[in-house]
């Protein structure tokens, strides 16, 4: 009886660690699509799918074919951006209405600054005369926020 119970009790921290694994690399990922949204943003506004074909002499030009794996690639990778920044677009306009409604603007803000203009906490702190401890704070809450605007019951780890 006691080896069954050591495997159900195992079983069961596999699934936790699992469960937490998830969540963490959800999140990182949010961290990573804020830091780079900027970036993302000039990828899909400069970025011109058809513009490759001014890298090519004049007479290569009839081998190029719009249904190419390459040129296919491109524009899959683009209408995925396009799509992921449509998702973030829409979260950070929800998440700014929230705070916004509860007067507490200066909770989204810190957020924004540190992950969307990648301004320090110390540049958060000054900007609202506050400690680093209280900007990061703030810039955490509404990272989880944002999170679970993103992601759904999965950034909850449920």
């Amino acid at each position: 009886m006691s080896d069954n119970y050591n495997v159900v009790e195992l079983a069961k921290e596999v699934v936790l660690q699992i469960k937490k694994d998830q969540k963490d690399r959800k999140l990182h990922n949010t961290k990573l699509l804020l830091k780079n949204y900027k970036l993302l943003k000039k990828h899909l506004e400069e970025i011109n799918t058809i513009g490759y074909k001014d890298y090519f002499k004049e007479d290569d030009l009839y081998k190029i074919d719009e249904s190419d794996v390459f040129i296919e690639s491109v524009l899959k990778t683009k209408v995925r951006t396009a799509q992921m920044l449509a998702s973030i677009d829409i979260a950070l306009d929800i998440l700014k209405e929230e705070y916004t409604a509860k007067s507490k603007y200066a909770i989204y803000d810190a957020f924004y600054m540190y992950y969307i203009e990648n301004k320090t906490y110390t540049d958060v702190a000054n900007t609202y005369y506050c400690g680093t401890s209280t900007a990061k704070r703030w810039a955490n809450e509404g990272l989880n926020r944002f999170n679970v605007l993103m992601w759904g019951v999965d950034a909850l780890g449920v």
